[in-house]
């Protein structure tokens, strides 16, 4: 049986709490060896998997794959007509546009859950912030009814 990436991700998913356990035992056989520069990577890989914004993209990388794998499979074939090609594209990116649209909240509100489920911060989405990448000096402050997530999908 083919292990696909969006497979990979929803087994991912349904064992989060076993990552990170094996995850917190790989940091806490590291712990003996502090002059390791290997010692920071699981600490830092720890600190990013616990956070709403990694988990918001997981989630949207795992809806995304989900909807285009019939695509991409499709388009492998051998024998395709082209027309059929077309089509199938031109369905994913308007299926992709109604996410988008339409399916935005309920992707946050199933990140929240997990996020609540497995003890991760969840970000006030309606408190201002600061656009990422900018010197704090220059940086942009946002606010607005908007939630957090919904600029990963404007820029």
């Amino acid at each position: 049986m083919e292990l696909t990436l969006c497979g990979t991700l929803i087994s991912i998913n349904s064992m989060f709490s076993s990552v990170v356990h094996v995850l917190q035992i790989v940091i806490d056989d590291n712990l003996n060896d502090r002059a390791s520069e290997a010692n920071n990577e699981p600490n830092k890989l720890m600190r990013k998997i616990r956070t709403f914004e990694f988990m918001f993209h997981f989630f949207l990388m795992k809806f995304i794959l989900g909807l285009t794998n019939y695509v991409s499979q499709a388009l492998q074939r051998k024998y395709q007509e082209i027309g059929n090609a077309m089509a199938l594209v031109k369905s994913c990116k308007e299926k992709l546009h109604w996410m988008r649209n339409n399916r935005f909240n309920a992707l946050v509100n199933e990140v929240s859950s997990f996020c609540e489920e497995h003890h991760i911060d969840i970000p006030n989405m309606e408190e201002a912030f600061i656009i990422s990448g900018r010197s704090r000096r220059n940086a942009q402050i946002k606010s607005s009814s908007l939630s957090c997530g919904a600029l990963y999908l404007c820029h």
